[in-house]
């Protein structure tokens, strides 16, 4: 019972997979250098190695940043932006501008940080009172705080940060 594979290829695999070729497989011997000719070398499986291992650390398989309760450290640079207010005024808002994107998990239960964000660029800042103006505008910053994710109509990017310190980093 012959099967018929319409490939490119079909006459090779039929060739191969034919069932004489399966009854009867060739017993013919190789040479040791045959053998090992078509084997990867230690060098060539470890520098495999290594290029998966790397693989695995790069940023895009970094472990993500979490919503509150986790307390972040964040370093960008800190740009005052106008946003319209829903009343249609113009407001600043201070926004952490990320040197790298990174990602927040969501939490599935919890009803406002349920979303996860990838890509995250950006990060509203938000404080119980504001501490500094507008000389404040394009410095670097390091932040340290908890993640939220925004839910009103003031909220001006996906993510946001409850910031409890700011310091300038050069």
């Amino acid at each position: 019972m012959g099967v018929s594979l319409r490939t490119p290829y079909g006459a090779a695999l039929h060739a191969f997979f034919s069932p004489s070729a399966l009854r009867h497989p060739p017993t013919r011997r190789l040479s040791a250098a045959r053998r090992t000719a078509d084997l990867p070398t230690r060098g060539e499986v470890i520098k495999l190695a290594l290029f998966f291992l790397l693989a695995a650390a790069t940023p895009a398989t970094a472990a993500c940043l979490h919503y509150d309760p986790q307390t972040v450290t964040l370093t960008g640079t800190l740009i005052i932006t106008p946003f319209k207010s829903p009343s249609g005024e113009t407001i600043h808002q201070p926004v952490l501008k990320l040197a790298e994107p990174l990602c927040v998990d969501g939490r599935p239960k919890a009803a406002y940080d349920s979303k996860s964000e990838k890509n995250v660029r950006e990060i509203q800042m938000v404080y119980a009172d504001y501490p500094f103006g507008a000389r404040w505008h394009d410095t670097r910053v390091t932040v340290t705080g908890k993640l939220f994710h925004g839910f009103a109509p003031l909220h001006h990017t996906p993510v946001l940060i409850m910031v409890k310190t700011t310091k300038v980093t050069k």
